[in-house]
C-alpha cells in the first residue's frame, strides 16, 4: 500500500503562506503545525509540475544500458520530478478536501493516477534500478504515455476553458474592488491602511476535518461582530475595508482583512492592528481566535502598501495591489465552497462624492497599477515586473 511520503524541505514549508506566527490570546506568539501540512505540499508540488509537463516537448523517458545485459530507465530533471510525485503520491488525497473544489491541473493529475488507466500501475516503480530490456521498455512507454496524456488533456480547448472559468469570478471579484480603491483614493490623497489576518485556534490545532467545529454562519457572525466594533470606535475615520472570508484544509474558516482609515486622524497603524487582532481574540472568539498582524512587519515587505499610503507614491500603490490582488484571486489550489448564495468576498460603500472641493488642486495624479504591472509566480505570490513592462491605469481626483 502507498503512502504519501513526507515532505521536509525548509524551502517548501516556507512556501505556504499560513505558515507563519499568529498572535493568541495574552499576545503570545505560536506556531501551529500538524501532519496535515505534508497533504497541502504535495498539492502545491502537484499544481506546480503540471503546466511545466503540458509546456514540454520530446520524450522524458528513455531507456539505456550502461553494461551489457543491464538496463535502466533514464529521465530529464522534469521527468525525475514527475517520478517523485508519482512514487509520493495517497491516492486519497483530494478525499480529504470534501467542502474544496480541486484546481484543474489537480483534477487532471488524480484522474490519470486514480482513475485513468495511464500511470496507475507506476507508482511503487523507480529509476535507476537496473531491470531487463523489456521491463524498462515497458516502464519507460508508460512513463511517456502519461506525459503524452497531460499535454493532451492541458492543450485542450475544454481544459483551457475549464481553467478560465476556476479564475472568471476572481478577476471579476478584483476589477470591482480595484475600483473601490481608486474611488477611496480620489476621495482622499492619503490613507492608513491595515492588513491584519484572522483566524479560529480550534481550527489551527485540530487533526482531522473541522469545518462543523466553526460554521460559516459563525463566521458571518464573527464578521459582523468586528465591523460593528470598528464602525463604533472609529466612526468616519474608517473610510472602507475588503474582507475575505477562505475555507482552507488546513486552518478552516479564516478571515483575510484590508482597513482603510483616514490617515489625518489616525497614525500608529501597528497598535491599532494590534487592538484588533486583541479584541477578535479575546471579545469576538473568547480565546479562541488567532490573528497575524502584517503591519508589525512591514519591513518583510518587496512592496509595502500598508501603513500610510499617499494617493502619488506608486511604490507603495503597487505594494497595495499586490495585497488586493491576492485576497481576488481564486484560493490557492483548491477553492473552497461556500454555502448557495453566501459572498466570500465584500466591501465598504462607494465613497460619496461631494464636488469639486475649495483650495488647490492635486499636484499630482493618481496612479493606480494597472494589472499588467504585475505577474504571478508559480507559488501564487504576485510580483511587480521590471520597469519597462509596467502599465498604469491613471485617474486624476478632485479631493485630497
Amino acid at each position: 500500500m502507498t503512502t504519501f511520503q513526507p515532505l521536509a524541505d525548509a524551502e517548501d514549508l516556507h512556501s505556504l503562506l499560513w505558515h507563519r506566527t499568529l498572535m493568541g490570546g495574552q499576545g503570545k506568539a505560536e506556531v501551529v503545525t500538524t501532519h496535515r501540512l505534508d497533504a497541502v505540499v504535495a498539492l502545491e508540488h502537484i499544481e506546480r509540475l503540471m503546466p511545466k509537463l503540458a509546456q514540454s516537448g520530446g520524450q522524458l523517458f528513455r531507456t539505456v544500458s550502461e553494461t551489457p545485459g543491464a538496463w535502466r530507465v533514464s529521465s530529464s530533471p522534469l521527468g525525475r520530478s514527475l517520478m517523485t510525485r508519482l512514487f509520493c503520491t495517497d491516492r486519497k488525497l483530494p478525499s480529504r478536501f470534501p467542502k474544496h473544489e480541486l484546481h484543474p491541473y489537480l483534477k487532471l493529475y488524480f484522474y490519470l493516477v486514480c482513475l485513468g488507466q495511464v500511470g496507475s500501475e507506476l507508482i511503487s516503480m523507480k529509476l535507476d534500478e537496473n531491470m531487463p530490456l523489456e521491463a524498462a521498455q515497458y516502464v519507460e512507454s508508460q512513463l511517456n504515455a502519461f506525459v503524452d496524456a497531460v499535454r493532451r488533456h492541458c492543450n485542450s480547448k475544454a481544459f483551457r476553458k475549464a481553467v478560465k472559468a476556476f479564475h472568471h469570478a476572481a478577476r471579476r471579484t478584483e476589477r470591482n474592488v480595484q475600483n473601490y480603491v481608486c474611488a477611496l483614493f480620489e476621495a482622499r490623497s492619503r490613507m492608513l491602511v491595515i492588513r491584519i489576518d484572522l483566524t479560529y485556534k480550534h481550527d489551527l490545532e485540530a487533526e482531522h476535518d473541522t469545518s462543523d467545529a466553526i460554521g460559516f454562519e459563525t463566521v458571518y457572525a464573527d464578521k459582523g461582530q468586528i465591523l460593528k466594533y470598528l464602525s463604533k470606535k472609529y466612526g468616519k475615520a474608517l473610510l472602507g475595508y475588503v474582507w475575505k472570508i477562505e475555507f482552507g484544509w488546513l486552518k478552516g474558516f479564516h478571515n483575510h482583512v484590508l482597513l482603510f482609515l483616514d490617515a489625518k486622524l489616525h497614525m500608529n497603524d501597528i497598535l491599532i492592528a494590534k487592538g484588533i487582532g486583541e479584541y477578535w481574540t479575546g471579545e469576538v472568539t473568547g480565546g479562541q481566535g488567532l490573528y497575524f498582524n502584517c503591519n508589525a512587519e512591514k519591513e518583510k515587505y518587496e512592496h509595502c502598501g500598508i501603513g500610510e499610503v499617499k494617493y502619488h507614491d506608486v511604490d507603495a500603490l503597487c505594494g497595495l495591489q499586490i495585497a488586493v490582488r491576492y485576497m481576488c484571486k481564486s484560493d490557492y489550489l483548491v477553492r473552497g465552497v461556500l454555502p448557495r448564495g453566501a459572498r466570500a468576498m465584500t466591501k465598504g460603500g462607494m465613497p460619496k462624492h461631494k464636488g469639486e472641493k475649495r483650495g488647490p488642486k492635486r499636484q499630482h495624479e493618481l496612479h493606480w497599477p494597472d494589472w499588467k504591472s504585475l505577474t504571478l509566480d508559480p507559488l501564487g505570490e504576485w510580483h511587480r515586473k521590471p520597469r519597462a513592462n509596467r502599465g498604469f491605469l491613471t485617474r486624476m481626483g478632485s479631493g485630497r
